[in-house]
């Protein structure tokens, strides 16, 4: 270690010269300083050194924000991912129950049968009953479903009410609207027609006063009674028919009502009271159909030893145009037929 010479209060030369020398010792000792920093260095300025190095700390924490900020979103970002893989496997689950619900509405419904009795129905079952469909509001056994004209009870509500035909029902007939079943009940009146009784007092008083030449026919034979009139293969929910036999003569007159057609090619009659003689020629009765699905006029003619009624039509309303036999494919299911007339047995 170098020591600084002393230098007294008051200079004389020597001490002046002293002084030089302690300021030499000095260069010499911070120049030796300096050798020993830029050795450890390696020649590097110490200022630009000890910048670089807080340059070097300023980037270092830039770098550690920066990271912690990435890290930060990192976090946000897994914990939406989270969240969002959460809802959407909440979203498929309610998807699944509401699948599952609806299967089980669906399965509730079953097939459309027709009403029993003695069987446990579910909410939601379909059965027919007395031609209507209804569906079952609460579970029951041996409740039956409501009767027209009623539509709901505590057990089965009305969706779906039949019609004459299966089709949907007829506005009016005659000037009467259908009941709640469907049907109208018509009487010979309703279509201006004579009733059995009426016909058959007429028919006699005629005899007895002699009117249109017939008196003479009293003491011939005399009857009058009921007949049914059929269609075959055709379900028919109205069939009533009089008759009044005068000698030879048998007078008629019928209604009707048919619900469904059957396959039977023509449309015949039959189930007259008598059968026409063998040795007459054709004779017309009068024939009013309420159901063609094209509308014309009809007529019945009865043929030589044949109790059977062909119903025939007139093309276009004229005699000119020539007839046809009228077959099942040109009536509706839903008819209303009128017969009148008389023929010779």
């Amino acid at each position: 270690m170098t020591y600084l010479n002393r230098i007294a209060s008051n200079w004389s030369r020597p001490e002046r010269e002293r002084l030089n020398d302690n300021w030499t010792i000095i260069e010499n000792y911070l120049s030796s300083l300096q050798g020993q920093i830029n050795l450890l260095t390696g020649d590097i300025n110490v200022q630009e050194l000890i910048d670089q190095i807080n340059n070097i700390l300023e980037q270092g924490n830039v770098i550690i924000s920066d990271l912690q900020t990435a890290l930060q979103d990192a976090s946000t970002v897994i914990a939406d991912a989270q969240n969002a893989t959460t809802d959407a496997n909440n979203a498929a689950q309610n998807a699944l129950n509401a699948i599952n619900d609806m299967q089980a509405f669906i399965n509730q419904f079953g097939n459309a049968e027709s009403y029993d009795n003695s069987k446990l129905y579910k909410v939601n079952n379909i059965v027919e009953f007395d031609g209507s469909g209804y569906i079952c509001i609460q579970d029951t056994q041996g409740n039956t479903p409501p009767l027209l004209p009623a539509k709901r009870n505590d057990w089965w509500q009305l969706f779906a009410q039949r019609g004459l035909d299966g089709t949907g029902s007829v506005s009016k007939v005659a000037g009467r609207s259908p009941e709640a079943d469907g049907n109208v009940p018509l009487t010979a009146q309703d279509v201006g027609a004579t009733s059995g009784t009426e016909f058959a007092e007429h028919t006699a008083k005629n005899v007895a006063d002699g009117v249109h030449g017939m008196g003479s026919a009293a003491a011939q034979t005399f009857e009058s009674g009921l007949w049914t009139p059929t269609i075959v293969g055709a379900t028919l929910s109205t069939q009533s028919g009089n008759y009044t036999r005068i000698g030879n003569k048998v007078f008629i007159s019928a209604m009707i009502n048919m619900t469904s057609k059957g396959t039977e090619a023509n449309v015949n009659i039959k189930g007259l009271p008598f059968t026409k003689s063998a040795n007459t020629p054709l004779e017309t009765l009068t024939i009013t159909m309420d159901g063609l699905i094209t509308p014309s006029d009809t007529y019945g003619l009865l043929a030589a030893g044949s109790s059977t009624i062909g119903v025939y039509k007139l093309n276009n309303d004229s005699l000119t145009s020539g007839t046809a036999v009228l077959k099942m494919s040109e009536i509706r299911d839903a008819l209303t037929i009128l017969i009148k007339g008389f023929y010779t047995i």
